[in-house]
């Protein structure tokens, strides 16, 4: 994704996530880059530019961003000023995504949820929150929820690869595999390093008992990064597939 610093506050994910999530910024409205390597994923920060320079100086009261370019997690009294500015501001969209950001980042992701809608309500066809709401519903596990949600954000910006890459994973959660597939390959035509597409693609073919083809994908995210810590389980996917036949969804 590429991030800009300046008035807008930018809605990043995978505050500790072990793969990456999209991360849109409010305005201008985002465009897709064929991102999506698998490995701890920066800190949730709606205002600092999370792939800074190491070293970069503190922006609009965030910390310094570390030597890995990733930018701190937020403090407490952070993260309390900004829910007590969203909640006495229920109608301020910029406070309602920073709010819902920062408690995203501190694992608080029902009540991103809450502060999320909030600014959906305010801005129905902002991509940031809508594409938000399909991500972090998709990290409580709430695969139905956040197969509408990602849905709408493609209707809005049906070019952002890592949105259609988590969506494409929702599918697989969903057990919706051929679709999954569908979406996983619109993912890599463009974007063939995107990680979380790739690995849809090998639990959807596996569970279609499509092995060459999953193997075949297996290979590639194996090429693009050797230290997915995701490859050895879906090693043992492709294994468990072979002898059963398929593969329900993980």
């Amino acid at each position: 994704m590429t991030f800009l610093i300046g008035t807008v506050v930018g809605f990043a994910f995978g505050y500790v996530s072990p793969h990456p999530q999209p991360a849109p910024q409010v305005q201008p409205p985002t465009t897709a880059t064929p991102t999506g390597k698998t490995k701890p994923a920066p800190p949730l920060d709606p205002i600092a530019n999370p792939r800074l320079p190491a070293g970069h100086p503190v922006v609009d009261g965030t910390e310094p961003v570390p030597g890995d370019g990733t930018p701190t997690k937020p403090s407490g009294p952070e993260l309390n000023a900004a829910i007590g500015g969203a909640n006495t501001n229920p109608g301020d969209f910029i406070l309602q995504m920073k709010a819902a950001a920062l408690c995203y980042q501190n694992g608080r992701l029902e009540e991103a949820v809450t502060f999320l809608k909030r600014a959906q309500v305010l801005r129905p066809d902002s991509f940031d929150a809508v594409s938000a709401l399909g991500i972090t519903h998709s990290e409580l596990g709430k695969s139905a929820e956040a197969e509408t949600w990602l849905t709408k954000a493609l209707k809005i910006n049906p070019n952002d690869t890592d949105t259609r890459a988590e969506y494409a994973v929702t599918l697989v959660n969903l057990k919706k595999f051929d679709q999954a597939i569908t979406e996983g390959k619109r993912v890599i035509q463009t974007a063939p390093s995107q990680e979380r597409a790739l690995e849809a693609l090998i639990k959807a073919f596996a569970a279609r008992n499509n092995q060459p083809e999953a193997a075949k994908v297996w290979s590639q995210l194996s090429a693009v990064n050797p230290g997915n810590p995701n490859l050895p389980a879906l090693k043992q996917l492709l294994t468990a597939s072979s002898k059963a036949g398929g593969v329900a969804s993980h």
